[in-house]
């Protein structure tokens, strides 16, 4: 069991990196949509979900191959201490995001109504979710990797002779 949960993790970064590109795209077009207003509003909120997903796009694929190329490497290796960093930063990223977008722009679809930029706010609110969600899961693989590695072997008791 050498490559504990590695191809999981690099499923799941797959999946997230999946995800950080819808979220960049809709993120993008909304700041796109509210700079054509006269008075050039946007959400800065709107602006770190944007940016959380460029780096989850870039840090996704560099996580993976960590994964992959170290499967079998301690648990104190440089390369998933980096990783579980990396992933922390990114997990506060998303939830700070998902947390804000649902307490600030959309407290019971009464700041949006109805139409496509509310169906745009709403979407980019479940992929903040999502993406926090898949955050979330590949820590805890993360952490039952560690625990994997760091498990100390059974005592043996040994049988009395029958001498």
């Amino acid at each position: 069991m050498s490559n504990t949960f590695a191809i999981h993790r690099a499923l799941t970064y797959a999946w997230l990196w999946t995800v950080a590109v819808i979220l960049l795209g809709l993120t993008g077009y909304r700041i796109h949509v509210t700079e054509g207003y006269e008075e050039n509003f946007y959400e800065p909120i709107i602006v770190e979900l944007l940016v959380s997903a460029c780096l989850a796009i870039i840090w996704a694929p560099i996580a993976g191959h960590l994964v992959l190329r170290n499967h079998s490497a301690s648990k104190t290796s440089p390369q998933f201490l980096s990783e579980m960093a990396g992933n922390f930063v990114l997990w506060v990223m998303w939830l700070v995001g998902a947390v804000d977008t649902t307490n600030r722009i959309i407290p019971g679809k009464n700041w949006c109504g109805p139409g496509k930029q509310c169906r745009i706010l709403t979407a980019i609110l479940a992929f903040s979710w999502i993406g926090w969600s898949f955050l979330t899961i590949i820590g805890a693989m993360g952490l039952m990797y560690y625990a994997y590695y760091s498990a100390q072997p059974a005592p043996v008791k040994e049988k009395p002779s029958s001498a």
